[in-house]
């Protein structure tokens, strides 16, 4: 089982080259503390953990996801706990392992996730203006972050080559709420059949372990409550192309079930939204660390 395991992960790759991972904090505290009260920030964690101004508030993947990604993630997390509440996403793919341990952080962790927009002219003829909880906005164009109050903004990405594809779909897929529209997946990719005797893998075998890497993929996509037909375009798409949502899958994946369930039970709640918020906010401050 072990030997088969680490075949599955040294077959998994990207399609194309692109730039290593950058994880990086794309807003502080500070940039939005003035809309949060004394009484707020007690409901939100009240444990008596407070954020400094310096503290992160949104994680952001930017690039390729290398081996490793997930563990630096899983430091950065941990550093800033409880305090980061969403991750914003701007990646082609990359090690589909490290995709699944990030994407189960974020899922314990009740993290929000933020995909790219389509580009303008997309959105402008379909009528779109995304909005996104806690100072994020995209006008279509690109994401990004500022302060809510003001909506004073900063680009992260911007253009056709700021989306969310391939592997990272899979953090995506693992947020408490799920927002953006520039989504792609296929199959997972593996390396050509020819490409593999150096390490001694029959044609049979190389084609044995890339069913197992969709089986498993599908099976990730399945916990983290993604529709069907969203997994079974993965499955119908060639790994060597990417198909996009569309706008109406985009919609009916912002709200996970589970995450439909946790509103409802805020239903007599006034604002409805922020008391969902708020109780990710306390689930998390009564976690340890990652």
């Amino acid at each position: 089982m072990k030997h088969a395991f680490s075949l599955f992960l040294a077959l998994l790759f990207l399609p194309f080259p692109a730039r290593a991972a950058d994880i990086t904090c794309a807003e502080r505290w500070s940039e939005t503390q003035k809309g949060f009260n004394e009484d707020v920030l007690k409901q939100r964690f009240p444990s008596g953990n407070r954020p400094t101004p310096q503290s992160c508030r949104a994680l952001y993947i930017n690039g390729e996801i290398k081996p490793g990604d997930a563990e630096s993630f899983r430091s950065m997390l941990g550093n800033e706990h409880p305090f980061v509440s969403t991750v914003l996403l701007n990646s082609p793919g990359g090690s589909v392992y490290d995709s699944f341990m990030i994407g189960k952080l974020v899922r314990d962790y009740g993290l929000i996730t933020v995909a790219p927009s389509l580009p303008q002219s997309i959105a402008v003829a379909s009528g779109r203006l995304e909005v996104f909880p806690g100072g994020f906005i995209s006008d279509g164009q690109y994401i990004a972050t500022g302060i809510s109050s003001q909506r004073q903004t900063t680009t992260l990405c911007e253009g056709l080559g700021c989306n969310c594809a391939s592997a990272c779909t899979n953090i995506w897929a693992a947020g408490a709420l799920r927002f953006g529209n520039f989504l792609g997946v296929h199959q997972v990719f593996t390396q050509k059949v020819e490409d593999r005797s150096d390490v001694g893998l029959s044609p049979a075998e190389v084609r044995r372990t890339a069913e197992q890497a969709m089986a498993l993929n599908r099976q990730y996509l399945n916990i983290m409550e993604v529709p069907q037909s969203m997994i079974d375009r993965m499955s119908a798409t060639s790994p060597y192309g990417i198909s996009w949502a569309n706008a109406a899958e985009m919609r009916t994946m912002i709200y996970p079930a589970s995450t439909l369930q946790k509103l409802d039970s805020c239903r007599s709640d006034l604002y409805v939204f922020e008391c969902y918020v708020r109780r990710l906010y306390a689930m998390r401050d009564g976690m340890p660390e990652p």
